[in-house]
C-alpha cells in the first residue's frame, strides 16, 4: 500500500508484516510508530508522542556528563551510605561520563549506549561492572523521564547484562589441610613468647563465622554474649575518603544489608577465638572494639591484610584475603549438609539467591557425591 501524507503530520501505511506504521521527521531524524489494529491507533500513538514532545521541558544541562552528575549530588549521593556512594560516584567519573558524557541529553540511543558504553565494557570487566553501570545509567535516564527532561528512556530497549556471557572466576576456599595448617600458626611467637601475629585470632572468627571484615571491625565486647553464645551484628566500620580525599575509618550505624543486622549464634571455635583475643587484648571493656590496634582505635584493612599475608606465610599456605575465610565458612556449612536458606542468613546476605549463585558449584560438588553414595547402596 503506497504512503498515505497526512496534513503535517508526517505519513501512515501499511507494512509488508501487517502492522500499521507512522512516521514523521523530529529534528531531521525518522521516528515510526506501530500498530495491529489499523491506521488511526498508529497515527493516535505518534499524536500522543508529539502532545509529550511539547509538554517535555529541556533541562539546563547541554551534555549527558553534566546531567548525570547533577543526578547524582541531587539524588543519590544525599541518599547513599558512604561507600555505596563512593562507588557509584566512581563508576559515573570512570565509565559511563568518558564513553556517552558527550552526547546531549536527548541524543542518546539505544544504540550509542549498547555500541559506547556496555558492549565496550562486556570485553574488559565483570558482570558486576557492567551490571552497575547498566543500573545506574537505567536509572538517571528514568528520572529524565519522570522530571520530562526525555519523553523516553532509550534503555528500554538496551539488553540487560546476562550472568551466561561472562566467564566468573571460581571463589577461593581452604581445604581441610590448609585450615589445619592456618590453626597451627595462630600460636606461632617469638622466642620471648610474643605472638608473631598481632590480632591472629581474628581471623579465626571470620572462618568460623563467616563475619565480613567491616562487621567484625564494628563489633565491641558489649555485643559478644559468651554465655548464650551469640553475636550482635548490626554496624560497619568502613574505610573511606573524607571531605579532604583523606581516607579514614567510617563507622556506620547499619551493615551492607538489611538483611545483615542480625543476632548470629557462635560456635564452639568462634568462642574459643573471641576468648583467646579477650585473653591478649588491653581492650576488653563493653565499649571496646574487639579487633583493634594496639591504642584501641579502630582496625584498618590495609593493616589487617598486612597480618594476614604474615599468617599465610607462616602456616606456608596461599595468599589469603578475609573475603576467602567467610567463603570457607560458608562451604564447610554446605559440605556439611546445612539447608541453603541458614547458611544465607548466617551470611547476612540479602537473598537466598544470591548466596546460590555464589556458592552453585559447591552445592553441585555436593549433588554428585550424593549420586555416588546411591551407588555404594
Amino acid at each position: 500500500m503506497p504512503k498515505e501524507r497526512l496534513k503535517g503530520e508526517g505519513t501512515v501505511r501499511k507494512r509488508s508484516d501487517g502492522r500499521w506504521m507512522a512516521e514523521i521527521m523530529i529534528n531531521k531524524k525518522r521516528k515510526s510508530f506501530y500498530s495491529t489494529k489499523s491506521a488511526q491507533d498508529a497515527l493516535r500513538k505518534m499524536k500522543l508522542y508529539l502532545r509529550n514532545l511539547e509538554d517535555c521541558v529541556p533541562p539546563p544541562e547541554k551534555y549527558f556528563g553534566e546531567y548525570i552528575e547533577n543526578w547524582y549530588k541531587l539524588k543519590k549521593e544525599p541518599n547513599l551510605k558512604i561507600i555505596s556512594a563512593q562507588t557509584l560516584k566512581g563508576i559515573i567519573d570512570n565509565h559511563i561520563v568518558p564513553r556517552i558524557g558527550h552526547y546531549k541529553l536527548n541524543e542518546l540511543t539505544s544504540e550509542i549506549i549498547e555500541r559506547e558504553l556496555l558492549n565496550p565494557l562486556k570485553k574488559t570487566h565483570s558482570y558486576s561492572r557492567v551490571k552497575k553501570v547498566y543500573d545506574y545509567t537505567n536509572a538517571c535516564l528514568k528520572y529524565a523521564v519522570a522530571e520530562r527532561h526525555i519523553i523516553y528512556n532509550p534503555m528500554l530497549t538496551v539488553e540487560k547484562p546476562k550472568t551466561a556471557n561472562f566467564k566468573f572466576k571460581e571463589i577461593e576456599i581452604l581445604s581441610d589441610d590448609e585450615i589445619g595448617k592456618f590453626m597451627a600458626a595462630l600460636d606461632a611467637t617469638y622466642s620471648t613468647g610474643r605472638p608473631m601475629v598481632r590480632n591472629a585470632y581474628a581471623f579465626a572468627v571470620i572462618l568460623y563465622s563467616g563475619l565480613r571484615e567491616g562487621e567484625l571491625f564494628a563489633l565491641r565486647w558489649k555485643d559478644y554474649d559468651k554465655n548464650k553464645k551469640t553475636m550482635l551484628i548490626d554496624g560497619n566500620l568502613v574505610c573511606a575518603k573524607d571531605e579532604s580525599g583523606k581516607y579514614k575509618m567510617i563507622e556506620q550505624s547499619s551493615t551492607k544489608t538489611v538483611a545483615g543486622q542480625r543476632k548470629s549464634p557462635l560456635g564452639k571455635k568462634c568462642i574459643e577465638a573471641l576468648e583467646k583475643i579477650r585473653e591478649m587484648s588491653e581492650h576488653t571493656s563493653p565499649d571496646d572494639f574487639i579487633v583493634c590496634t594496639k591504642d584501641g582505635k579502630p582496625m584498618r584493612p590495609r593493616s589487617f591484610q598486612k597480618s594476614l599475608d604474615a599468617l599465610s606465610k607462616i602456616a606456608g599456605i596461599k595468599h589469603l584475603t578475609p573475603h576467602m575465610l567467610r567463603h570457607t565458612f560458608a562451604s564447610m556449612l554446605i559440605q556439611k549438609g546445612v539447608d541453603i536458606k541458614v547458611v544465607s542468613e548466617l551470611l547476612g546476605h540479602a537473598s537466598v539467591k544470591i548466596t546460590y549463585d555464589t556458592y552453585v558449584h559447591i552445592i553441585k560438588e555436593q549433588k554428585i557425591e550424593a549420586l555416588n553414595k546411591l551407588d555404594e547402596l
